[in-house]
């Protein structure tokens, strides 16, 4: 009996581990987003494993870093994955996922605006902040960002097992956007308001891969 379940699971498994395969990719990103007047066009980098496991199905890993900014900007993402080859050189490849890390400063602004040298209205835009970071836990209370991210690229065989990938990468984003205005008089604040904007953030990425295994 135990013989017959060994020769099953080998049936099984057979398919499975022939197909599988690991992949590193290493690229360039770019994304552009606006919340009002606050705009942003940041680049990044970004560095993943990817593990395919059965007929293009798989799961990925990823580092990556905005890239204008030294102290923040870094993040983690964790994403199923499906690629179907179209040749034995092209495919195409899709990805729904989450990143985790700590937002940019790019993200974050405040405005201010005068009239004949009065402030008259003052506005903040934020990414909010909804996911603990340990590190930072520890000193003051901050936090991180987690936000969920989907991806649909084309990539094409350069060299053996080297390949060129190209695509688009798509962040759902909530901003909280807190404003006043003032009294030039009396500079009494009135007309207070706290709104939350969910926006999407479209980003175009090229990345170079090496199959590894």
């Amino acid at each position: 009996m135990k013989k017959l379940i060994i020769i099953a699971a080998l049936i099984i498994l057979i398919p499975v581990v022939a197909d599988a395969e690991t992949v590193i990719k290493a690229g360039a990103m770019i994304n552009y987003g606006k919340v009002g007047e606050l705009h942003f066009t940041l680049p990044s980098a970004e560095l993943k494993f990817e593990q395919s496991l059965y007929k293009g199905a798989g799961i990925g890993i990823g580092i990556r870093k905005e890239t204008r900014w030294a102290y923040s900007g870094y993040y983690l993402s964790l994403y199923p994955m499906y690629k179907m080859k179209l040749s034995q050189s092209r495919f195409v490849a899709a990805s729904l996922g989450v990143e985790y890390g700590l937002a940019s400063s790019e993200y974050d602004r405040y405005i201010t605006t005068y009239e004949s040298g009065t402030l008259t209205v003052h506005k903040w835009i934020y990414l909010i902040q909804n996911a603990p970071i340990p590190a930072d836990k520890l000193k003051e209370g901050a936090i991180g960002v987690i936000y969920p991210f989907a991806t649909a690229s084309y990539g094409t065989k350069i060299w053996k097992g080297i390949f060129l990938e190209t695509g688009l990468k798509v962040h759902m984003l909530k901003f909280g956007v807190k404003s006043c205005e003032f009294d030039p008089i009396s500079w009494i604040a009135h007309d207070i308001r706290n709104d939350k904007k969910l926006i999407v953030v479209p980003s175009i990425f090229i990345q170079i891969g090496c199959r590894l295994f």
